[in-house]
């Protein structure tokens, strides 16, 4: 079950953060009048070829996510999440360490594709094959595992 926020905490919304970002990230306004003639009261002119005023880079708001857990995952989980909090005297919250593993899958990508072609072809179960999910997983993760392994040191 997910933890509620604080009440004290204001609500995370992720279209007023990425307006945020997209502001944030504009190009410059440049003074795009002339400058102004000594004296003569005449209106300031225009540039011949007016600086266009995009974003840096266009991204997309974020996107949401869900996995389902047992129980004992959420729990192993969540411990892991206060280990880290305690150790690190920061808040380590799930979207942190999630984004921080996808750092990592992307960083062994091409070694990750490797293993998989070397531990040959999967058949993933039904949904109601828990025992059948299980082992999937476990090879799934032999498969990352040895991706991770072959990607070297992140840096």
């Amino acid at each position: 079950m997910a933890k509620r926020a604080p009440k004290d905490e204001k609500p995370f919304n992720p279209i007023e953060s990425a307006l945020v970002e997209r502001v944030a990230s504009r190009v410059p306004l440049h003074d795009m009048r002339a400058a102004v003639p000594e004296a003569s009261g005449t209106a300031a002119t225009l540039l011949e070829e007016p600086v266009p005023i995009l974003p840096a880079v266009v991204k997309r708001p974020p996107r949401e996510k869900r996995v389902l857990l047992s129980w004992e995952e959420e729990r192993a989980l969540q411990r892991l999440l206060d280990q880290l909090t305690e150790t690190l005297q920061t808040p380590v919250k799930l979207s942190n360490a999630l984004r921080s593993c996808l750092i990592l899958l992307r960083h062994a990508q091409g070694q990750i594709v490797e293993s998989a072609a070397r531990q040959g072809s999967l058949v993933r179960p039904a949904n109601n094959d828990q025992t059948g999910i299980a082992l999937f997983e476990q090879r799934l993760a032999s498969v990352f595992q040895a991706g991770f392994t072959a990607a070297g040191k992140l840096e």
